[in-house]
């Protein structure tokens, strides 16, 4: 077998023996950092943009180019040469740090890359958290600062008068750890309270050695307490939750859990796209969306009144956060 022009790196994914899949990420992550970065021969301006799909290059680029750096978004449509040249960058950040927390880490300290530690960009406090912490990086503050100043006056005020709309209602938010927290603080900045919150897992602590950013400023900062539950977002133990819950509209960002909280009759928006809530823009746009789904129920109220739930409402009585209490099992025999 003739041998191929490129390198091969393994990548040692244990699969469902780590128990949390997000481990497939620092896997592929550590292949990239142990096989394909290498050391740097020169600084440059480029910052590493760890996200999934780049659906915000154009916007990202137009931002960084206020601070005299442009961003690389990795990995999709990267090339090799680009990815061994890591460790050149100015520094790392990321839009999700489920995602991004491995690899901006490792190229900290083998390369001394400086990891921008912050709130991902969803909203008004991510956002600005996420760029001040990259000006801090770059030694760009007073930069960063006038471009946030100019954005707050152009999109602070649709956003205040949308706020008012949609003061009140309640919701659910399904998601993976990252988007769910920093979702979620989105959402209570529209005025919006959280009924409960459930993610597919929980970072106890980053890479770093500290808990998730995320998380931590939604312990300090959320206007109000709710309920946070992990690894129980099968279809049946959604509609469980949402049953008992009974919000006005479930948050997921993923579209098969979305189309069965609309069987219940909760109108609700897959937030897919990692920039869907990308700054003061992007929150605008989102509570737009908001607003356009509770408003508007015609589909979502024909869907509810013409399918038949596999689920009784036995199942709907339980509480899924303790299935083998006592009161479970007496309803269960009577």
């Amino acid at each position: 077998m003739e041998e191929l022009p490129v390198p091969v790196a393994p990548v040692h994914c244990e699969g469902f023996k780590t128990k949390i899949w997000a481990s497939g990420f620092d896997g592929a992550y550590h292949a990239i950092l142990t096989h394909i970065v290498k050391p740097p021969q020169k600084k440059t301006n480029t910052v590493n943009v760890i996200n999934f799909f780049g659906s915000a290059r154009k916007q990202i680029t137009e931002i960084f180019a206020n601070f005299g750096v442009e961003p690389l978004f990795l990995t999709s449509n990267t090339t090799i040469d680009q990815l061994s040249r890591l460790g050149e960058a100015a520094a790392t950040i990321s839009t999700c740090g489920t995602l991004g927390t491995y690899l901006g880490a490792g190229l900290e300290e083998k390369y001394g890359v400086p990891y921008v530690k912050s709130l991902q960009p969803h909203g008004i406090a991510g956002f600005e958290s996420w760029l001040r912490g990259l000006g801090e990086a770059l030694g760009k503050e007073a930069e960063v600062e006038a471009f946030l100043d100019k954005e707050r006056s152009i999109y602070l005020p649709w956003i205040d008068a949308i706020r008012a709309k949609l003061k009140g209602l309640r919701a659910v938010v399904g998601m993976g750890p990252g988007f769910n927290f920093n979702t979620s603080r989105a959402i209570q900045e529209l005025g919006i309270e959280i009924a409960h919150a459930a993610a597919w897992h929980f970072d106890k602590q980053y890479d770093d050695g500290k808990a998730p950013d995320a998380f931590t400023y939604q312990v300090e900062h959320s206007p109000t307490d709710y309920s946070l539950s992990v690894n129980d977002l099968q279809n049946h133990e959604l509609l469980n939750i949402l049953q008992r819950e009974k919000p006005d509209i479930f948050f997921s960002r993923h579209a098969g859990s979305t189309v069965w909280a609309m069987k219940l009759g909760i109108p609700a928006i897959c937030v897919y796209d990692e920039y869907a809530i990308f700054g003061y823009r992007g929150l605008l746009n989102f509570a737009s969306s908001i607003h356009d789904v509770v408003t508007n129920r015609s589909f979502t109220d024909n869907l509810a009144g013409r399918v038949r739930l596999p689920y009784t409402d036995w199942w709907f009585r339980q509480r899924t956060d303790h299935f083998y209490s006592k009161e479970n099992v007496d309803d269960e025999n009577n």
